[in-house]
């Protein structure tokens, strides 16, 4: 197949035409099936090399493995604590945000959005 006859060939950057297969409905489960598969190797490898361990713990089978989901799932878990903790209300800002402010009465009619002055407007000049 030639390259001229790529549809995507001028639509779309080269790094988008390369991921284009994501977009695909099998998408998902292949990139759940590789991760898993590359998560059982690097577990598998905890096994063959030597480990040079400051305590005891650090030596069990699939330890790092375990104790790095330990420690993401600890963070989600304090986030949500702290977001309690630090939310504020939604109107906490509102006395100083732009929406609040009154705004002019030619400003708020459609027909003169873009408009600087009032006499901007070709009904005013008559």
């Amino acid at each position: 197949m030639s390259e001229n006859n790529d549809p995507f060939k001028s639509q779309y950057p080269a790094l988008g035409r390369w991921l284009m297969w994501v977009e695909k409905p099998n998408a998902p489960a292949l990139i759940f099936w590789a991760v898993a598969i590359i998560c059982l190797g690097l577990i598998l490898l905890d096994l063959v090399y030597h480990k040079h361990s400051h305590f005891m713990i650090e030596d069990l089978f699939g330890f790092y493995g375990f104790y790095g989901f330990i420690m993401c799932a600890g963070l989600v878990v304090a986030a949500k604590l702290m977001r309690k903790i630090i939310m504020r209300d939604e109107d906490y800002y509102a006395p100083y945000v732009v929406d609040s402010e009154e705004h002019p009465k030619f400003d708020m009619n459609p027909e003169t959005v873009g408009s600087i002055r009032p006499s901007d407007n070709e009904e005013d000049k008559n």
